[in-house]
């Protein structure tokens, strides 16, 4: 029986070859049985073709024990009130008389001037935010008493926009 070492691709094989009649033997690839063939005819250094035998398997390996158990971790405790952070402070909300910009934008433009009477439900203002149009409605009947913005101004969630009397 002759044994050899090689290395293809970096990984280690050893062939041992078992029988060989000139062109068919049994040989054993890292404890693999194969049977192999060489072709016939006149190419030198034909590839070899092996198929796998069933006359030695190869030897069994051991199962790998189960993994220990690991201890479970401690539950995390809810951090410190102190460290909690405090909700952002909310914009404030149109009352009775003060309209309020319900979000950031730029005054595109004012329907209403100081001195007008405005019905509920009208437009007195347009706010573009994001790239929309919102149109701004007055929340209840009354006369202007200031407008507190002017065209093109840019203002803030709960800025103060136009004050009802």
């Amino acid at each position: 029986m002759k044994k050899y070492e090689y290395l293809i691709n970096g990984k280690p094989f050893v062939v041992e070859i078992l029988s060989f009649d000139g062109r068919r033997g049994d040989v054993r690839v890292n404890n693999v049985a194969y049977s192999v063939e060489v072709p016939q005819g006149p190419a030198a250094g034909a590839p070899v073709y092996a198929t796998p035998s069933l006359a030695a398997p190869p030897p069994p390996v051991p199962a790998a024990p189960p993994p220990a158990a690991r201890p479970k971790a401690p539950e995390a405790a809810p951090p410190p009130a102190a460290l909690v952070p405090a909700a952002a402070p909310r914009a404030r909300a149109s009352s009775d008389s003060m309209v309020v910009a319900p979000m950031p934008g730029i005054i595109l433009s004012i329907a209403v001037k100081e001195g007008d009477e405005v019905n509920a439900g009208d437009a007195i203002l347009v706010l573009e935010a994001m790239k929309m149009e919102n149109e701004i409605h007055a929340p209840r009947a009354g006369k202007v008493k200031k407008v507190h913005v002017s065209e093109g101004a840019e203002v803030r969630s709960g800025a103060e926009l136009v004050e009802l009397e």
